[in-house]
């Protein structure tokens, strides 16, 4: 589940990473905050995740498997999770009203964390959003793992039981 709900967005942050350190050059902007001066060095580090994550879920279902129930029960997850962030989650600015969490998690107000987008109804950027990450994201992943990884393990073993190999 967790490689078919970050693959693509974690890589195209490795992209941006790399775009931005090696030559300069700011695909999406989303790892700006990792080259901000003001923000410590130490807080910056914690975010080095986002580098070799993609790359260790990868391994470990080329290594262990992909079952192929990830995605739908990985929709199902982000469907609840983004509407538990929209209901009870801080919308932008947080950093205005004193709070001293961030606001707009997972992006349910808009892309921005400065203020929500206006563009069209709240909810219906909400939906925006779920649609967004199964169709954009999950449904692509999972048919790349579906293609390339082997079958998850406890497959292997129930099918080797069956056949007495």
């Amino acid at each position: 589940m967790p490689t078919v709900g970050i693959l693509l967005p974690q890589m195209l942050w490795v992209v941006d990473f790399l775009g931005w350190s090696l030559v300069g050059i700011r695909i999406t902007g989303m790892t700006a905050y990792m080259f901000n001066s003001t923000i410590p060095l130490f807080v910056r580090g914690l975010s080095s995740f986002h580098g070799w994550l993609p790359f260790a879920l990868l391994f470990l279902v080329w290594r262990l498997g992909y079952d192929r129930r990830a995605c739908l029960w990985q929709a199902l997850l982000a469907v609840g999770l983004l509407g538990l962030c929209y209901a009870i989650g801080p919308d932008p600015p947080a950093s205005a009203r004193g709070q001293a969490w961030a606001g707009n998690i997972n992006y349910v107000y808009g892309m921005d964390d400065g203020h929500p987008q206006t563009t069209m109804p709240a909810s219906a950027w909400l939906l925006l959003m779920i649609a967004t990450n199964v169709v954009a994201f999950y449904i692509p992943t999972h048919l790349f793992l579906r293609h390339f990884a082997p079958s998850a393990g406890y497959l292997n073993i129930r099918s080797s039981r069956l056949t007495g190999s």
